[in-house]
């Protein structure tokens, strides 16, 4: 499995720094066996405080289902 590199623009670069703006993007797909709907809109769930590095959070987006 290949690893794309992900698109970005960049906004601001002062010597070693270099401030990015990277488009949205799919991480994970599940794909569920069976006859399901999606009951409600999804929701945003986050499990850490806001100042946790960008790179040690754990977010989710969470989509009620109920069987047909």
């Amino acid at each position: 499995m290949a690893i794309e590199e992900a698109k970005y623009t960049v906004l601001k670069k002062q010597d070693m720094l270099e401030i990015r703006e990277y488009e949205p993007s799919i991480v994970a797909e599940v794909v569920v066996d069976g006859d399901f709907e999606a009951t409600g809109d999804p929701v945003w769930a986050r499990y850490n405080a806001p100042f946790t590095p960008w790179f040690m959070r754990r977010n989710e987006i969470l989509i009620p289902i109920a069987p047909l």
